[in-house]
């Protein structure tokens, strides 16, 4: 065991940009950025890496091979092949077709490249013999010096591990080391790909804005983007089924291990939207804008028992299955983000009273502010998954996550559920495949149903009042959701649920509040927020 590691996640980027000015309304901006990201590394060591891809090619499993031939320890590096040096390439133009303060059309493309997680790095560092994590399954809630509790056979387990990784022992070995009565709890383990890429993405867009007026613009503009490289996260490699349903093994592949999380970075994602906008500069006092976008976001869901937004287990053939060949094609899980929101509309806008001539006047009504914020979005999507099926196939304690119910009702497929599922319940059980029925991971692609839209309006009036040269006092006050409208959440989606299935119980609350950002932080109902501020 290392007490105390050092890990160190290198990044280094050079840039370089130039601008060519082709005529006197069209410009020229092109560069590229050399992104470096280097194999994360620990000073000491410290890396338990497995010696190749769970159940790949050289992948010995079995209770009676030794856990120091799959191990590899007193690694420096993360991965076994990192791809280093990234080129970024991109492209932009602006054209003013009919001169300066007129139509103004721009454009651009480039390739852009994340940063390594560092949860990435920290993730392999917590494999046995480092942290010992065991799956317990027996025992009782207790203390670990009652050999009957689950803690003494976490605890007797991990100290047998502990004495016979070095020693090259077995599974079998180190279920005769614990003591009688306690049975051995295997470890969990975490397994990155040979050859580990960092997401990219490629991003396009055009946009064409038009003057209307001396203070008022209007634009309309587009934009995409690929995204590939993107991590999968396996948390079933090791699950097993009793009736090898949907193709699962009727037996652990490897007893070594509980629960295995396999990586792959074969995702892939695709959005486009429209949008227009309408801005007004300060003028009059009032200032402001408001848009409304279109857009559909995409993306390859998880494979063989990876787990995503939604926590559900999805079409486990399109990638290889414990080895084996892969059979099921990748669109079989390409749908929806879960935050794919279709219908977009906010408006910005402050209003500031004129300062009036009148001493009277002056003090009561000018330099009043009273702004505004509108939020209006159509619903999320969300997955109809069905529990029963694990409970109904006996799945094994490796295996991690839910499955996609198999629609039956077709018309139901891209179903709205609006704020009426909250008494009436916008899917039902007979919409579905039973669990007695079903024998496939889900005949509808994720993300398929959508939610309820949101709603909201918040507000902001306040005044300064001057109290010296330069110094300001104002006082003002802040509703956020002032209309006290509730906006709802996603349905229940499990069939297991019953004639819960399709209701909506729960609600959220606005994205920005005194409380935080971020839709769901918090209160849903209205908040009111009286403030005074010194300005100097």
């Amino acid at each position: 065991m290392i007490p105390t590691v050092h890990l160190r996640v290198d990044s280094l980027g050079f840039y370089g940009q130039d601008e060519w000015k082709i005529l006197k309304n069209l410009n020229l901006t092109y560069g590229a950025r050399f992104e470096y990201q280097g194999n994360p590394w620990c000073k000491e060591k410290c890396y338990s890496r497995a010696n190749t891809e769970f159940l790949a090619s050289g992948y010995q499993a079995g209770s009676t091979v030794p856990y120091n031939a799959t191990l590899q320890t007193g690694i420096q590096k993360d991965f076994k092949s990192f791809e280093g040096v990234i080129v970024e390439p991109r492209v932009a133009v602006a054209w003013s077709p009919y001169g300066e303060g007129k139509s103004v059309i721009r454009g651009g493309v480039g390739l852009f490249a994340n940063t390594i997680p560092a949860n990435i790095a920290a993730n392999v560092y917590g494999n046995p013999p480092n942290k010992f994590a065991p799956k317990v399954t027996n025992g009782i809630v207790g203390l670990a010096a009652d050999d009957a509790t689950s803690q003494a056979a976490a605890v007797a387990s991990d100290v047998a591990f502990q004495a016979g990784f070095s020693a090259g022992d077995t599974l079998e070995q180190l279920k005769a080391a614990v003591p009688a009565g306690v049975t051995f709890s295997t470890p969990t383990l975490y397994v990155n790909p040979n050859d580990y890429r960092t997401i990219k993405t490629l991003e396009w867009s055009l946009e064409v804005e038009q003057p209307l007026a001396r203070h008022d613009v209007v634009s309309f503009s587009y934009a995409g983007n690929h995204g590939y490289d993107e991590p999968l996260s396996n948390t079933a490699a090791n699950g097993w089924a009793a009736n090898g349903y949907g193709g699962l093994p009727t037996a652990i592949p490897d007893p070594r291990f509980s629960t295995v999380t396999q990586i792959f970075v074969d995702g892939y994602s695709n959005y486009n939207g429209l949008t227009v906008l309408e801005r007004h500069s300060f003028a009059g006092g009032l200032q402001g804008q408001a848009s409304y976008t279109w857009s559909k976001a995409l993306q390859l869901g998880p494979g063989a028992g990876t787990t995503g937004a939604s926590g559900a287990i999805y079409n486990p053939t399109v990638y290889a299955l414990n080895g084996e060949t892969p059979t099921g094609k990748p669109t079989d899980n390409y749908g929806p983000t879960a935050f794919d929101t279709r219908n977009n509309f906010t408006a910005d806008l402050v209003y500031t009273t004129p300062r009036l001539s009148n001493v009277a006047l002056k003090r009561t009504l000018s330099d009043w502010k009273l702004g505004g914020k509108i939020y209006l979005y159509s619903g999320r999507p969300f997955t109809v998954t069905d529990s029963g099926i694990s409970a109904k196939n006996v799945f094994s304690s490796s295996f991690s996550g839910t499955v996609l119910a198999d629609t039956a009702n077709p018309s139901v497929l891209g179903i709205h559920c609006g704020k009426s599922a909250v008494s009436t319940p916008c899917l039902t059980t007979s919409d579905f495949a039973t669990p007695a029925t079903q024998t496939d991971w889900g005949n509808t692609k994720p993300n398929s149903f959508y939610g309820p839209g949101f709603f909201s309006i918040a507000t902001q009036l306040g005044k300064e009042i001057a109290v010296t040269e330069h110094t300001r006092f104002e006082v003002g006050a802040d509703a956020y959701n002032l209309l006290n409208h509730p906006n709802f959440g996603l349905p229940n989606s499990d069939v297991n649920k019953g004639q819960t299935l399709g209701t909506i119980t729960t609600d959220v609350s606005v994205p920005t509040s005194i409380y935080g950002t971020g839709q769901g932080a918090i209160v849903s109902g209205r908040v009111l927020v009286v403030y005074g501020k010194f300005i100097f």
